[in-house]
């Protein structure tokens, strides 16, 4: 047992050097990522201008279901997925939570969830940017 202890001690500053060069690369295309979202932010400015429009219809579908209620549905469906199936996508991840911005009626809730929103978009984007370096 102690020399296994020994190991890990001996191993512990190479993993944290690895882990080092890895957080400062994904933190250097972190960067990337979200100077490419603000030069697309700038872009639509200068496109469109300010844009306000609402959040969603009030009710959704031939049946008019309350859209956070329908929305509410979805996120749960996703969710239920994702936690269940070691086969989840990108897309579903993604899915369940912008139904999560949709279920959600007042405004400073929709706002965090739009950020986590963003925050799997930036992680979606740093996988593309890993797979196209393989």
């Amino acid at each position: 047992m102690k020399k296994h202890s020994n190991e890990i001690t001996t191993i512990d500053p190479i993993l944290s050097a690895v882990r080092k060069i890895r957080d400062e690369s994904t933190d250097k295309n972190r960067a990337q990522v979200l100077r490419d979202v603000e030069t697309e932010r700038i872009r639509q400015i200068e496109k469109w201008g300010e844009q306000n429009w609402p959040m969603a219809p009030k009710k959704i579908g031939m049946n008019g279901t309350p859209t956070a209620e329908y929305y509410g549905w979805q996120a749960d469906r996703f969710r239920a997925f994702n936690n269940r199936t070691k086969d989840k996508t990108w897309h579903d991840i993604l899915c369940e939570e912008v139904a999560e911005v949709f279920a959600e009626t007042e405004p400073e809730k929709q706002r965090e969830e739009m950020v986590q929103v963003a925050a799997v978009a930036v992680q979606i984007i740093e996988y593309l940017d890993r797979k196209r370096k393989i």
